[in-house]
């Protein structure tokens, strides 16, 4: 896919405080804000009846029986903001017109009716040059419904099958009782983004099922449903704000409420506030998991819990009851054993009843965790991808250079940290430099600058020396081991200093602890995608470190405008080399020291006859070398 289509993948730089501790910390429960209207039914129900369909070709309508009532042509109005033709907003027949999906008839949509259905397009980002209109919102719209005559009152469920994927398209379902006052039931808002890297299509098809009952309880004898496509930035200008894959939508029904009809809305775990996935024994903290749930039946569910276990040992959430139209959330506390192993947790969801429409409640997905050792991640360990480092820009459209990336971590015990991992991806250029900071956030910031302070430690440089190195995880030790406290949030991030480097990503979260840092500033701003940057907590990477001649290395002020001072400790009487490298590898200033002692040494660094910019400050000492970049400014 085009680099371009890489505009969506960040949460804009400069992400202030308050915004990025809420992402931290946005784990309430989901609380429904809607009144609770029940309907009486002036008609027998039966459960889970369809009572209306339409699939683009013909509306059907159904007594409460399942008969067959009525049979028309399909009406569908469709409002295309000016645009024409096939490729610019919706359509509906049994022609695919988008770019994205490959195949053609059923290969293109899996939907039950086959045939007809509707299809949402926004031009081609893929051609030359990109053909997406900007500043529309397309929306289709069904013809009145009387669903109180239908299905004797308001206690329905709308029914969907869709295909398609989320760039950064605003997907809605919109419901009206007059024809001028929409009322918004669902979207694709929280579906995870397919991009260069990562692909995130959605099931095909996928089944969406939406509680309207309250949306229409008003006058239900007026009832009709719009498909409605935006971007999320609906005032930017750039037309990778107006890219769509396209959203197709077939089968739509409207179906009676059962007795008895648990939903499940989403599934997340945290520890505190962050996910991870491998912990150190020393690191264990209760994992919070949580199900969503929204009770799509007439009668209230008794007994509601969500039950974790690692086939051992299992934890259960408080029973709760969930009146009708009602959404909560089940949370269930786990403690992982502290045995280094791999471990996967199974969950289940029980109530009293028993559910009249179960088809609607896959299993859940189970969730895997390594407790190891030495190693915290948060990355998945595999499906290796890219993560974006290219083609960003921020809301004022100016290119954004990222210099460095990795993620945060909590810390729940006191502990010393020796070093940290990374794993680039391939593209990274032989000679590619790279190396390791600690920062620590600041709870009290009040502006994107003082969110993190740091360095607290630093590595030496990592240089890329073959390209098997690329598909490898690495290490590097910190120049001295660091107490880390508990009860603080930690940022271990990989500085990205000369030439070509490509990092690898592994999994995406919504939890903000996947960072960037730009142009090497106090500016930061968070991903989705998770870089594969990691804490070790191994002590034998600080023997490692003290094995090395030179250890210690640093310099300052940095940026320097005349002076620079370099110091470093030596492990041994020595002979040290410090060469300033410019960004071309040429040297341009070199200042041998001879006859150094064992221990701490300082050497001054001339630098007023360079330019402004970046070097490397290279300091050698028999077979030892270390490397340092220093800014000229």
């Amino acid at each position: 896919m085009n680099k371009k289509l890489l505009f969506g993948m960040f949460l804009f730089a400069g992400v202030g405080t308050a915004t990025a501790q809420s992402a931290l910390v946005n784990l309430n429960k989901e609380i429904s804000t809607a009144a609770v209207k029940n309907t009486n039914s002036t008609a027998p129900k039966a459960l889970g009846t369809t009572v209306w369909h339409d699939d683009f070709t013909n509306m059907k309508t159904f007594d409460l029986t399942g008969t067959e009532t009525s049979s028309t042509g399909s009406v569908w109005t469709a409002d295309n903001s000016g645009q024409t033709g096939s490729k610019f907003g919706w359509t509906t027949d049994a022609v695919y017109d988008g770019w994205w999906i490959t195949g053609t008839g059923a290969n293109t949509f899996n939907s039950t009716s086959g045939g007809n259905f509707a299809e949402l397009t926004n031009g081609n980002p893929s051609a030359t040059p990109a053909t997406q209109a900007l500043s529309v919102n397309y929306k289709l719209t069904s013809p009145v419904i009387d669903v109180q005559a239908l299905a004797g009152g308001s206690a329905v469920i709308l029914s969907f099958e869709q295909t398609g994927a989320k760039f950064y398209d605003d997907q809605y379902v919109e419901v009206s009782t007059d024809g001028s006052t929409w009322t918004r039931v669902s979207d694709n808002a929280s579906r995870l983004m397919t991009s260069q890297g990562n692909s995130n299509p959605y099931g095909n098809p996928e089944v969406i099922q939406i509680d309207i009952q309250s949306a229409i309880a008003g006058n239900p004898s007026t009832v009709q449903i719009r498909f409605g496509w935006t971007s999320v930035y609906p005032t930017n200008t750039n037309p990778n704000a107006w890219v769509t894959y396209g959203w197709l939508i077939d089968d739509v029904k409207i179906v009676t409420k059962p007795d008895f009809d648990l939903a499940q809305t989403y599934s997340d775990f945290h520890f505190t506030g962050y996910q991870y996935t491998q912990i150190p024994t020393t690191q264990i903290s209760p994992v919070t998991f949580r199900e969503g749930v929204r009770n799509q039946g007439t009668a209230s569910i008794t007994g509601l819990e969500l039950t974790v276990t690692d086939g051992t040992t299992s934890a259960s959430s408080t029973p709760l009851s969930l009146a009708t139209a009602s959404v909560d959330t089940l949370e269930a506390d786990f403690t992982l054993s502290s045995t280094v192993g791999n471990y996967n947790i199974q969950k289940t969801i029980s109530f009293n009843e028993t559910d009249d429409m179960p088809s609607n409640n896959p299993a859940l997905p189970a969730t895997s965790f390594k407790v190891t050792d030495f190693v915290y991640a948060c990355d998945y360990n595999s499906a290796w991808t890219e993560f974006p480092l290219d083609g960003l820009v921020d809301q004022n459209q100016n290119a954004i250079v990222i210099t460095g990336v990795g993620n945060s971590f909590d810390i729940f015990n006191d502990q010393d940290v020796y070093g940290m991992e990374f794993r680039l991806y391939t593209g990274t250029a032989v000679n590619a430099e790279v190396s390791g900071e600690l920062w620590e956030m600041n709870p009290s910031a009040t502006e994107p600058a003082n969110f993190w302070y740091g360095p607290l430690a630093e590595t030496d440089f990592f240089t890329v020396t073959s390209t098997g190195q690329v598909s490898q995880v690495q290490k590097l030790a910190f120049n001295n081991p660091y107490a880390l406290e508990a009860g603080k949030t930690y940022l271990v991030l990989l500085r990205l200093q000369n030439g070509t480097i490509k990092v690898a990503s592994s999994g995406e979260a919504d939890t903000g602890q996947g960072w960037i840092n730009i142009d090497g500033t106090q500016v930061w701003g968070t991903f989705t995608d998770i870089p594969v940057v990691r804490m070790n907590f191994d002590p034998s990477l600080a023997v490692k470190n003290n094995n090395e001649m030179v250890s210690g290395v640093s310099v300052f002020p940095n940026p320097a405008t005349d002076k620079a001072e370099v110091s470093f400790n030596l492990n041994a009487a020595s002979n040290v080399t410090i060469n300033v490298v410019d960004v071309n590898g040429k040297v341009v200033s070199t200042n041998s020291l001879n006859n150094l002692t064992v221990g701490a040494n300082t050497a001054s660094l001339n630098v007023a006859g360079l330019s402004t910019g970046v070097y490397s400050v290279v300091v050698k000492s028999d077979e030892s070398t270390v490397t340092r970049k220093l800014v000229i400014k």
